[in-house]
């Protein structure tokens, strides 16, 4: 009845895949003797099967025998037919309530729904057919009061019904009988053959359910990269069989890129989930419905967040009625979710900076500062090259002026100490000499520097930096130089005064004689 690549319905067998079998049932019932079912086949393809050349003689060689192509069964025929109507077994009693149903007269009542191609006036076509080949059966019904009494008619086979209950029945049967018959009464249903069926011919939906969705599991895991699906097959009460989706999210992080693992019992845990949401809807299911877990996979640490169905972007619900519909579930999460791999993890290696799980969140929370002027400094010209969660670098910068005449020297030697390596390293040494030994840490920060003549005074501007890159205990160190005992005018005096009397005392190159009256004049700064 639908068991066509072009024609299928409620009534599909299991055996063809993608469709629907709630109903197939129904199928088996009206095999059992009820009913008929009138199909169209293209001409061509009719008499070619047949070998014949006009209908008459087709029809002659398809009375015996399978006709209809069937690529689930051996040993069927080369016609696939394009639409097909259901014609409905009825029987009519003499009695309201016949002794045995067997007993009755038979009559063929032609549905009105059309399934396949939709052909124009097929319907009409049937019920006309239906009608000139039992006038006398029409003829013969029982009436009362010149109406067609249909309390004593019964319906038979499947308990589907395109055209449903008492009323769609009396609706077919006056198509049946022409629009000048009138029926009163109402038509029964009887179920006996369906509801006795063996069943090893209904089919297990269940278990087609599982292979259908197994198979689309299968394929959408092994192409997605970061995302998972799992799903549950269970019978829902009906003879049918309802799917319940399940996918989830797994965002990964090198090791060494967390300072810690929280448990799966902190809230840190719980709420990186809702930090999502909070920018997407609820995308993932929420904490309070679904924890996340957060666990390490050998060198990686994976937080998986579960997928939430119910979001109008993946599936709009939680339960499935057919594979299919699965499969589109799975094809919105390729997209929706794994697609955006990169903006999830973002997102939560953001939240987990923040709140100190990762490597890094000192610096975003350093950014931050600067940028809302919370970080100031009295000597230093602090700044982040991006606002917020934007920036990567922050510097700091302080220039300090030497007058070659009060050191005596020539501004051309001058420069090339300001200019050369070993005074910068020595430079950075001592100004974090004090920070370093505040934090109880041995790292330094980075430090670059410039040299301009100014005015007639040599400009040496030190500017240290630290990026998003960087271990938490380097911002510490960047703070403590900014805002601690270095953020002093008189203490930078000092500082950048003793390491250029110490450089031109003890590494003054071999062509940068000085006599004994500059020595003594770079005393002072020793000792400062």
């Amino acid at each position: 009845m639908s068991d066509f690549d072009e024609i299928t319905s409620c009534h599909t067998p299991p055996s063809r895949q993608g469709a629907y079998q709630s109903y197939y049932k129904c199928a088996v019932a009206e095999a059992q003797g009820h009913g008929a079912v009138a199909y169209v086949v293209e001409t061509e393809e009719l008499l070619s099967a047949t070998n014949t050349s006009n209908i008459d003689s087709a029809e002659q060689e398809i009375q015996e025998g399978e006709i209809f192509l069937d690529d689930k069964r051996p040993f069927s025929g080369d016609i696939e037919p394009v639409s097909r109507i259901r014609v409905r077994q009825v029987r009519y009693y003499d009695t309201d309530e016949p002794k045995r149903f067997d007993d009755g007269q038979d009559v063929g009542m032609p549905e009105k729904r059309v399934y396949g191609a939709d052909i124009p006036g097929l319907a009409n076509q049937v019920t006309d057919w239906a009608r000139s080949n039992q006038e006398e059966v029409i003829q013969n019904m029982p009436k009362e009061d010149g109406k067609i009494n249909l309390d004593k008619f019964m319906i038979f086979g499947g308990s589907y019904e395109d055209t449903a209950n008492a009323e769609g029945r009396a609706l077919l049967m006056r198509q049946l009988l022409g629009a000048e018959q009138s029926v009163s009464g109402k038509m029964k249903q009887n179920t006996d053959t369906e509801d006795t069926l063996d069943a090893d011919l209904i089919g297990d939906v269940v278990r087609s359910y599982e292979g259908e969705c197994e198979n689309i599991q299968n394929e959408w895991n092994d192409h997605m990269a970061q995302t998972y699906v799992d799903y549950e097959v269970g019978e829902d009460g009906a003879d049918g069989a309802y799917i319940k989706p399940y996918a989830a999210f797994i965002a990964k992080w090198p090791l060494d890129e967390w300072k810690r693992l929280p448990s799966n019992a902190e809230e840190v845990v719980w709420n990186s989930v809702d930090e999502i949401n909070e920018r997407y809807g609820t995308i993932f299911v929420p904490s309070k419905d679904d924890t996340p877990t957060i666990r390490r996979v050998r060198e990686e640490i994976h937080l998986t967040i579960q997928v939430n169905f119910e979001h109008p972007e993946i599936a709009g619900e939680s339960y499935f009625s057919f594979p299919e519909q699965f499969n589109d579930a799975c094809q919105k999460i390729d997209s929706v979710i794994d697609d955006k791999r990169d903006t999830w993890e973002e997102i939560l290696t953001e939240y987990f900076k923040k709140n100190g799980q990762m490597e890094g969140g000192e610096f975003m929370n350093l950014a931050i500062a600067i940028e809302d002027s919370i970080l100031t400094s009295y000597e230093w010209d602090i700044e982040t090259d991006g606002e917020y969660d934007q920036s990567y670098e922050c510097t700091a910068r302080y220039s300090h002026y030497y007058d070659p005449e009060d050191l005596g020297l020539g501004m051309e030697v001058l420069m090339q100490i300001l200019d050369s390596r070993d005074f910068k390293i020595e430079l950075r040494k001592q100004l974090l000499d004090a920070p370093r030994k505040e934090q109880n840490t041995q790292y330094y920060l980075q430090m670059n520097a410039t040299t301009v003549e100014h005015a007639g005074e040599a400009k040496y501007t030190a500017i240290f930096s630290i990026n998003a890159d960087e271990p938490d205990i380097m911002t510490g160190l960047f703070v403590e130089l900014v805002e601690g005992e270095m953020d002093d005018e008189d203490n930078l005096n000092v500082v950048f005064n003793r390491v250029l009397a110490q450089f031109v005392n003890s590494r003054q190159p071999s062509h940068m004689q000085t006599n004994e009256s500059i020595v003594k004049s770079w005393k002072g700064f020793l000792s400062g």
